[in-house]
């Protein structure tokens, strides 16, 4: 018995499972690369969303502790007594210079406050103590 076909029938079967394979794997292949390019995208935007909640939560603190950190050199007794008197001693002196050298150095913000300077035109600086006779400022660089 003759074929009459071009190919035996064993071989279109082959081919014919190799085509239908291919295919298959195809359309495997692009279901499970939009799959996981929707979950890549979706994981991005997760993964964006909490960086910036985490940089938001960041600078609200760091903004609490220099409000806290100015509100303290407006009200600290020893400071505003150092600033606000016209006759100052070495022990004023010293006294008003540790207290903001301390509350400088414990600040969370100690490492991004380039200094810490409570005065008018001349007042106390972190490293530097000298005398102010007039209305102070508190300023963070």
């Amino acid at each position: 018995m003759k074929s009459s076909h071009r190919f035996p029938l064993r071989r279109q079967i082959v081919w014919g499972m190799r085509f239908f394979t291919i295919l298959t794997s195809l359309a495997v292949g692009a279901a499970l690369f939009t799959l996981s390019n929707q979950y890549v995208r979706a994981n991005s935007l997760q993964a964006a969303e909490f960086n910036l909640r985490l940089v938001a939560t960041s600078i609200e603190t760091s903004l609490d502790s220099a409000d806290a950190l100015l509100n303290w050199a407006s009200i600290d007794s020893t400071v505003r007594r150092y600033i606000s008197q016209e006759n100052i001693n070495g022990t004023q002196t010293i006294a008003a210079y540790e207290a903001m050298q301390e509350k400088y150095y414990s600040s969370t913000l100690y490492s991004h406050i380039l200094r810490f300077f409570i005065g008018c035109a001349l007042g106390i600086q972190s490293g530097i103590c000298v005398s102010c006779h007039h209305n102070f400022d508190v300023i963070l660089f």
